[in-house]
């Protein structure tokens, strides 16, 4: 298998991996005690600021979810 290839589906997968951890803090903050709320944005802004780095190194690589054509 190609090297490149296998990269890429790996960084698709850790993309996938982050957009679900997201998904569990957007509904932690969603329904989190007052006195977990400090906790719960730190948590949440770091998984979106970890799906930025995703897809900027994605767009370095040239990574895409389609095929292209």
């Amino acid at each position: 298998m190609d090297p490149r290839l296998s990269e890429q589906k790996a960084l698709l997968e850790e993309y996938r991996q982050a957009l679900r951890a997201r998904s569990a803090c957007r509904c932690h903050f969603d329904f989190c005690d007052p006195d977990y709320l400090d906790a719960a944005v730190f948590a949440l802004g770091a998984a979106e600021r970890r799906i930025g780095a995703l897809i900027k190194t994605a767009k370095k690589a040239q990574v895409s979810a389609w095929k292209r054509l």
